[in-house]
């Protein structure tokens, strides 16, 4: 859009509130190292046909495995602490979604349904660590036979992305949001001072 006085945009900078739930020590997650469980994280009403017929399906072949996400942290942390991979079918509007950090947190490989754009490069890691369907071939059947076959260099390199992006969050989110804003405008008036050629 135009700018009054004329000029280019400025900048935009986003700054997220999330909480990124960091767990200490590498035990939960070596617990599930080379492991292949598998949960489903279904919304409490879903908003999308094909997500309640995924639901429906999940809850037939696996009902035992299935989460229905209440909106609270408490209601969703069954469905990652005690699963090497998570179906995540109950996603927020938040980028990034609170479910996807719950999940990366309690050291769950997270699996993602392209049904609504929630996909971005975080990280270089984070694309090898989660699993992407497309909707058109996804089904809960297909996804656990999937994780049975799917060849154990691929486990590998999807649970220690897992663990590197669990850094990363773990230092995105290591302050409190207003001491992040604080930060920010700190660069972003430096950046300000500076001659235009040297601006980032």
């Amino acid at each position: 859009p135009p700018v009054l006085g004329g000029g280019p945009p400025p900048p935009l900078h986003y700054v997220d509130p999330s909480y990124y739930p960091h767990q200490p020590g590498r035990e939960l997650f070596e617990r599930k190292r080379a492991t292949r469980s598998l949960s489903i994280l279904v919304p409490q009403v879903p908003d999308d046909p094909e997500v309640a017929a995924w639901a429906e399906e999940a809850r037939a072949i696996m009902p035992s495995d299935v989460y229905v996400d209440m909106g609270t942290p408490e209601s969703r942390r069954p469905a990652f602490e005690g699963y090497a991979f998570c179906v995540l079918l109950s996603l927020d509007l938040r980028l990034p979604p609170q479910q996807l950090l719950e999940s990366i947190a309690y050291a769950a490989v997270p699996m993602l349904v392209f049904t609504v754009p929630h996909f971005i490069n975080y990280t270089v890691y984070f694309p090898y660590m989660v699993g992407k369907f497309r909707a058109d071939r996804f089904s809960p059947s297909n996804t656990v036979s999937f994780i049975r076959k799917t060849h154990e260099d691929a486990v590998y390199v999807m649970q220690n992305s897992l663990m590197l992006v669990q850094d990363f969050f773990f230092f995105r989110y290591a302050l409190p949001f207003d001491h992040r804003v604080a930060q920010l405008v700190g660069r972003i008036c430096e950046d300000a001072a500076l001659p235009p050629e040297l601006r980032t």
